[in-house]
């Protein structure tokens, strides 16, 4: 099932933040889509997000990710922070990575975050 209006609107903003590396909007998205509780220390959670997510800005997909160190990041993260994952973003992250994996069947270099940027954009300035 498709994610209701608001959350779209939410995922869109989150790429823009994502993609400027604004790590305090970011945690604001991330509440406003159910990642993060409305009072999860942010002081703790900013550096979390900028050593977990920083490495998908690189480009490169996939195959230029070191799984091992991402994996304890990511244990790490659950450690650190409270986060959850609601149901319709583990069948968003897998059709994602399909593309992505087609996509980078074409291009060693290609970097989610910055191609889908300019069509953030262009939504945000439609709305």
């Amino acid at each position: 099932p498709n994610p209701p209006a608001p959350t779209r609107d939410y995922i869109v903003t989150a790429i823009i933040h994502l993609g400027t590396q604004n790590w305090e909007a970011l945690i604001d998205d991330y509440i406003k889509l159910q990642f993060l509780p409305v009072d999860c220390d942010r002081k703790a959670v900013a550096p979390v997000m900028r050593r977990v997510l920083s490495p998908y800005l690189k480009g490169g997909g996939a195959k230029s990710m070191n799984f091992t160190a991402l994996g304890q990041d990511l244990l790490q993260a659950t450690l650190e922070i409270p986060f959850s994952i609601p149901p319709y973003v583990s069948l968003l992250a897998r059709s994602i990575a399909t593309l992505e994996g087609i996509a980078l069947a074409g291009d060693p270099g290609y970097s989610l975050v910055s191609e889908a940027y300019p069509f953030v954009v262009r939504k945000l300035l439609q709305s």
